[in-house]
């Protein structure tokens, strides 16, 4: 049988998992979402008798990726992975007591998903839970180095995106939800190993904007100032190969010469001269 997950994870969830028959193969893109029902659902396919395939057509987050530790899991080539530290809002006014009462509530979700992973990736609960408070995205490639995913699809997911909202295989979902955007950036663009002018379209792609006049006038002086010093470098070489014409006349003993004042004032004109051609490319 084949469920589906797209999109956030809520208390009605887990009734897709209710009748689980023969073997299952579960569709995961899912930013996340109420992590008591990731747990519910992971247990129920923990203990299915059948096989139970996972494959994340999209981005796998935070509560998402507890239920793809329940099976043999599999990721689209551009497809994105990321856990962290379960999180909780807070409404109304709370006391010290209350407060406690919360983050040791949250502590012990936290364990009990550092578990979860462990189990799955073979890593420490203790370097795990470092990660988590991290926020630690993961490309398709690292998740599946890392343990948490057991195979890499040749498949890419769809992915459209504007300055608020990403779209991954029809799931929308907002950039505000997470604190790095930067990995969604990254999905949006199609991966790494892409030469910086590219990146700049890309991005000028991506929020639907073109270089502004000041960007456009620093890439002009920037291309001047890369003349000047070719200039100036050939300059340098043009001095060294002077000094060394004089340095080789030195040498070779016509400064010692003697002769006549006339003799040698027409010597001197006749090494300028030379030295002048020589600079000028005549010699």
């Amino acid at each position: 049988m084949e469920i589906i997950i797209n999109g956030e994870i809520t208390s009605e969830t887990p009734a897709q998992f209710d009748a689980l028959e023969g073997d299952v193969t579960l569709k995961l893109n899912s930013y996340g979402g109420d992590v008591g029902s990731a747990l519910a659902i992971y247990n129920r396919l923990k203990a299915h008798s059948g096989a139970v395939n996972i494959v994340i057509d999209g981005i796998c987050c935070s509560a998402a990726t507890v239920i793809a530790c329940a099976g043999h899991s599999a990721i689209v080539a551009n497809g994105l992975y990321m856990i962290h530290s379960p999180l909780t809002e807070l409404w109304g006014d709370y006391n010290a007591e209350e407060l406690n009462k919360k983050t040791k509530a949250l502590l012990a979700i936290e364990k009990i998903i550092a578990e979860t992973y462990a189990e799955k990736t073979g890593m420490s609960v203790d370097e795990l839970t470092r990660l988590m408070y991290a926020e630690t995205w993961y490309t398709a490639e690292e998740a599946v180095a890392a343990g948490f995913v057991d195979e890499l699809l040749p498949l890419t997911a769809t992915v459209r995106a504007d300055d608020d909202d990403v779209t991954i295989n029809d799931m929308t979902v907002s950039v505000k939800r997470f604190s790095n955007k930067q990995p969604l950036l990254k999905m949006k663009l199609g991966g790494k190993g892409m030469d910086n002018q590219t990146l700049w379209s890309k991005v000028q792609e991506f929020f639907g904007r073109k270089k502004s006049a000041r960007e456009e006038e620093l890439e002009r002086e920037v291309v001047r100032l890369r003349a000047e010093v070719e200039r100036l470098r050939s300059e340098v070489k043009t001095a060294d190969e002077i000094y060394a014409l004089i340095e080789d006349n030195v040498r070779s003993g016509g400064m010692t010469v003697r002769g006549s004042t006339e003799e040698l004032s027409n010597a001197a004109d006749d090494a300028i001269s030379k030295v002048v051609r020589f600079a000028n490319g005549r010699a």
